[in-house]
């Protein structure tokens, strides 16, 4: 059986709690620990600061790892400027 965890999250964020695991090493080491072969996956800075330089940073970040990490970009509309608009945001994401 293959396991996928389809919400999972890594990076720092406001608050998080001390302790807590938030580093690609330590997501990792806690998927291999549980048995879960892969997991969808997205930048907590994707929600805490700017979307897309988040969601840029998680591309950058997991490649080494994208037989088992695939990524979620956090998205939102274009109309404010914050993202391209749906079509070159296809085209990024198609590249990515």
């Amino acid at each position: 059986m293959t396991i996928f965890d389809c919400l999972t999250s890594y990076g720092p964020y406001p608050n998080r709690p001390g302790p807590e695991p938030w580093q690609l090493g330590q997501l990792l080491a806690s998927l291999d620990q549980f048995g879960i072969h892969a997991a969808l996956v997205r930048h907590a800075q994707s929600l805490s600061h700017d979307a897309m330089q988040g969601n840029i940073r998680l591309i950058a970040e997991i490649e080494p790892h994208r037989h088992r990490l695939f990524p979620c970009w956090v998205l939102g509309p274009h109309h404010c400027g914050d993202f391209p608009t749906p079509a070159d945001l296809a085209q990024i994401m198609e590249a990515n």
